[in-house]
């Protein structure tokens, strides 16, 4: 499993996304407001570089993960 951490909870609904480097969603999980911490399960992927993206209010972050 991986988890993902926000500083703040959110105010508003959100979406975060599991992607591989080639930008195929492999998860996506719904966001409630008033969370800040989710996890995504990663067993059934393959070792390697993976994209977490944190969508909010039309505003998307996203960031490179390794799984080893």
């Amino acid at each position: 499993w991986m988890i993902v951490h926000s500083s703040r909870a959110l105010k508003h609904e959100g979406r975060l996304r599991l992607l591989d480097l080639k930008g195929q969603v492999l998860a996506e999980k719904h966001l409630a407001p008033a969370s800040q911490e989710w996890m995504v399960e990663m067993e059934p992927y393959p070792p390697g570089l993976y994209v977490v993206e944190v969508a909010i209010e039309g505003k998307r972050w996203g960031r490179k993960v390794l799984k080893r």
